[in-house]
C-alpha cells in the first residue's frame, strides 16, 4: 500500500539563512531561520587525554514562514 505523495522543492534562497519551499499545486512559501547563541552556554566535552576539556557552542533556532517567494 502506498501513501499520498507530495512533490516538495526546498531551495536556499541567496547566502543567507533563507529557504524557499514549493510543494506540487500548493505554490511557494519562503522560510526564513534565525540562530543566535544560547544563554545556556554549550555542551561540555571531555578530553580524550583525561585533561583537556572545551564546550561546543548551543544555538537556539527561530523559523518564520511567509506566503510567496522570497
Amino acid at each position: 500500500m502506498r501513501g499520498t505523495s507530495y512533490d516538495v522543492s526546498v531551495e536556499r534562497a541567496g547566502d543567507g539563512n533563507d529557504y524557499e519551499i514549493s510543494a506540487d499545486g500548493a505554490g511557494t512559501v519562503c522560510m526564513h531561520v534565525m540562530e543566535e547563541k544560547s544563554a545556556e552556554g554549550g555542551v561540555f566535552v571531555p578530553g580524550a587525554d583525561g585533561g583537556s576539556s572545551g564546550s561546543i557552542p548551543e544555538y537556539d533556532l527561530t523559523a518564520t514562514v511567509e506566503g510567496g517567494a522570497c
